[in-house]
């Protein structure tokens, strides 16, 4: 129930945010995932990627044929979007 309202939080204050303070809080997010990333040691950077690992798979485990259509879907989409954001940088730069 905690996690619900939580949820609902979150998507009330997105939903609220301009697309700056949205930018803010994702340059904010990266900054503290970079500073913990720098000073986590080996074994902790491991133990990470274990987790990690685990949570994909039995997200995958537990997913529809249809979820995972679309989480394809998803990643086809975001990859095509970054690769054409590169190819317009590197445009600019000739």
């Amino acid at each position: 129930m905690r996690q619900v309202s939580n949820t609902q939080r979150t998507v009330s204050a997105r939903t609220s945010e301009t697309t700056e303070e949205g930018r803010q809080r994702k340059v904010s997010n990266t900054q503290r995932t970079v500073s913990a990333r720098e000073s986590e040691t080996t074994e902790e950077r491991r133990q990470r990627q274990v987790s990690n690992t685990q949570r994909t798979v039995s997200a995958r485990a537990s997913e529809t044929i249809e979820e995972g259509r679309q989480r394809q879907v998803s990643n086809t989409q975001r990859t095509v979007a970054a690769k054409a954001s590169e190819t317009l940088k590197l445009n600019l730069l000739k």
